[in-house]
């Protein structure tokens, strides 16, 4: 699966990754969300039906999503319940979900 993400969001991405700070995101953390998407939409469509959000949180390892956490399925289903995404037509689309776990990340303190 092949996917162009926004110019904007990748170097600054990059650029936070350089610190120590283990919240921030990294490339590889996007490359878990990109393979994590990639399962649930092998026709590379770059859309999926708002009903997988959770599944899909659930399948990205932190800091963007759950997996391997305590309770990964319903804390996932609380992530998606609150991400600020568009959803035309009951879709979302990859770079406006990767975004937004990403913003995620800065707005929501870690406890």
């Amino acid at each position: 699966m092949t996917i162009a993400l926004d110019d904007q969001l990748m170097p600054t991405t990059r650029r936070c990754s350089h610190s120590q700070n283990p919240d921030l995101v990294s490339p590889s953390d996007i490359d878990g969300f990109m393979e994590a998407w990639a399962e649930l939409d092998p026709e590379a469509n770059n859309k999926l039906p708002e009903s997988m959000l959770p599944e899909l949180i659930a399948k990205v390892p932190p800091p963007l999503g759950t997996f391997g956490e305590d309770d990964a399925a319903n804390s996932a289903r609380s992530i998606a319940k609150k991400l600020k995404v568009e959803k035309p037509g009951g879709l979302v689309k990859f770079a406006d979900v990767l975004l937004a776990l990403s913003l995620k990340r800065y707005v929501v303190p870690r406890h």
